[in-house]
């Protein structure tokens, strides 16, 4: 499932650098809290013997304009969070693609944007031989404020579908994007 995600990202990456004349690449980092509610902790007992506490994540994406109104980004994210029952922490990572649509532009400097995607998540608990393996699904909404054509801070809230276990699980996040024409511009004196 990486492999096909890692391929897929490429293409379209490729692609869109040679479709949108005007591409701007940009990365993003962020840092993010996730619930795990009741019913998604039950799902977890039922199914790996364990569930995870509420947590924090750290994320990255890399990203492209597809067309004048969508982007597409290649995220990353890793998740420590203490468990219950048969283990006492787990570690989690995600790798998804994701489009973003803007949807307004609520001031001169702040959009609203819509954002979906799938992606694949690994869950490793301490003291439990092998990992869990899932396909994803990912929706949410989002700030994009300009702090300058370089900088932007980012406000969202998403949510992940976890197909094996069947729940839907909340998080939100903030973050910092940087829009790499932008460095490069102001490098050169542009």
């Amino acid at each position: 499932m990486k492999k096909i995600l890692s391929a897929l990202a490429l293409v379209i990456c490729t692609a869109c650098s040679f479709s949108v004349a005007n591409a701007s690449p940009y990365f993003t980092t962020s840092y993010g809290y996730q619930l795990d509610l009741e019913n998604t902790k039950k799902h977890q007992e039922q199914k790996y013997d364990y569930s995870q506490n509420d947590h924090g994540f750290v994320s990255a994406a890399v990203g492209l304009p597809v067309s004048s109104n969508l982007l597409a980004q290649v995220e990353y994210s890793k998740m420590k969070a203490s468990a219950n029952k048969a283990t006492s922490e787990t570690t989690q990572e995600n790798i998804s693609l994701v489009g973003i649509l803007p949807i307004s532009r609520i001031y001169n400097t702040v959009d609203l944007y819509a954002l979906g995607g799938a992606g694949y998540t690994s869950l490793k608990a301490e003291n439990i031989k092998g990992k869990d393996e899932s396909a994803i699904a990912i929706l949410g909404a989002g700030l994009e404020y300009q702090v300058n054509p370089t900088i932007s801070l980012l406000s969202e809230i998403r949510t992940n579908y976890d197909v094996n276990i069947n729940t839907w699980s909340p998080s939100a996040n903030v973050g910092l994007k940087i829009n790499i024409d932008g460095v490069i511009n102001s490098a050169l004196g542009r």
